[in-house]
């Protein structure tokens, strides 16, 4: 970066949890040549998380704008990859003194905060501006880039970069209308990114094992603390608690996924936040399926609790067919593979272990990242199976196994794993035995 805005030195030393983002996470040379393979001359984000990804940037209160509504649009040539553009909201600026981005063509908009009752008045930026930035070049360029708003910016933005004739990838279908690029071909902009982010750089890999890092001792902490009489929903806020000394975050409506509900129903049954509250019992299987963030990068993983027990031959049984079945499959786990496949390999593995019906297994997979599901599936007509994909090369998938029954037979193991040319390897250093207290 040339010209950008003085960081901040900070006096204090920065643990690895409290450091900034990379400058740069996206796999650049992955982006360039996907879009030359599919003939895309541009392209134009305003999806929060692939403005992340492609810039370092996140909003302040991002959260509550939601994927689809961010402060801040990404645009791209690749015919000029060292002049990418971002168009950001005035409000926002001041991240960038003390987040790096490779971003350095920063061009702010006019927010909300704008006051329509007072003239216009050009210096109004200087609002948010840091006081000892003002009088810099950095500044001066932030007063001179100013649009009225996000469209006008991102329109400028377009043509600078010669995409106003061109093959132009959109991740969000509304902003391309708004834009009214009459000369512009509109392509698909989500399913490229999708593509893109599947293959994870190292930088992101540093972050997702940190991520998991906390959900691993988090999750142990919390099976660490119960005691008799303790509750689900106790449980959950337990977990919350142990999440956010270790620098994640669990976001709403509900760290577990996974519904444990106290009559066994054998269904898979999710969104365990609206589950009736219950005490925890000696000897039931609590199903974790844990989610939170780091640094805005989603963990996945857990394991089955078998409270105060777990040495008996049932549970022995089960889980040594469950270990057994997670390691063959991330054995398997070699690009090209498809998830049909790795099915097969763990049903098989739960037949030689004997398990009572083992067709009411069910094991699936998704890409983790920024979100749960970073895979471009092909389009519905494309393909009668779009489920059954192939696992790719520096991808990180998440396993899951789930095996339904009463509250002493239900079984769940997930593992997240990055995927080589000779298997999956898990990010995870806890095994795949079940938590026991």
């Amino acid at each position: 970066m040339t010209d950008a805005i003085p960081a901040i030195r900070l006096d204090h030393a920065r643990t690895e949890r409290e450091s900034l983002l990379p400058e740069r996470l996206c796999n650049l040379e992955r982006l360039l040549a996907t879009m030359e393979a599919r003939d895309i001359d541009g392209l134009v984000s305003y999806y929060v998380p692939n403005v992340l990804y492609l810039s370092s940037f996140y909003a302040a209160g991002g959260h509550a704008h939601l994927e689809a509504n961010g402060l801040a649009a990404f645009v791209f040539s690749r015919h000029h990859p060292d002049h990418p553009i971002l168009v950001v909201q005035d409000t926002e600026l001041a991240f960038f003194r003390h987040q790096p981005s490779w971003v350095s063509d920063i061009r702010p908009f006019s927010s909300l905060v704008r006051q329509l009752d007072l003239p216009d008045d050009p210096d109004f930026i200087d609002n948010f501006l840091p006081r000892d930035a003002l009088n810099t070049d950095w500044a001066r360029r932030m007063r001179e880039n100013l649009t009225p708003s996000l469209v006008l910016g991102v329109r400028k933005a377009v043509g600078d970069l010669g995409l106003s004739h061109a093959r132009v990838a959109f991740d969000n279908p509304r902003l391309a209308r708004q834009l009214r690029l009459d000369d512009v071909e509109e392509v698909d902009g989500y399913g490229l990114m999708k593509h893109v982010r599947l293959v994870k750089t190292p930088q992101e890999l540093e972050i997702l094992k940190t991520a998991a890092d906390i959900n691993q001792r988090a999750l142990q902490a919390t099976v660490d603390s119960w005691t008799r009489g303790m509750t689900w929903r106790d449980l959950a806020r337990e977990y919350a608690r142990n999440v956010t000394a270790r620098s994640g975050l669990c976001r709403d409506p509900y760290p577990f996924v996974v519904s444990n509900p106290p009559h066994g129903d054998p269904a898979f049954l999710v969104h365990a936040g609206l589950d009736p509250d219950y005490a925890i019992e000696p000897g039931m299987r609590i199903m974790f399926d844990c989610h939170g963030t780091f640094k805005e990068y989603g963990w996945d993983g857990g394991k089955t609790w078998i409270v105060d027990g777990g040495d008996d031959p049932a549970s022995v049984r089960t889980a040594n067919a469950f270990s057994e079945a997670l390691q063959e499959m991330e054995a398997r786990m070699v690009p090209g593979t498809k998830i049909s496949e790795l099915q097969g390999t763990a049903r098989a593995v739960l037949r030689r272990h004997g398990l009572a019906d083992p067709e009411r297994a069910l094991f699936f997979f998704h890409g983790v990242g920024l979100e749960h599901g970073e895979i471009e599936l092909p389009a519905e007509g494309e393909n009668q199976r779009l489920a059954d994909w192939s696992v790719t090369e520096g991808m990180v998938i998440s396993t899951h196994l789930y095996y339904g029954g009463s509250v002493r037979e239900r079984y769940w193991l997930e593992d997240v794993a990055i995927v080589h040319d000779d298997g999956a390897r898990s990010i995870y250093d806890w095994g795949f035995q079940p938590l026991t207290r």
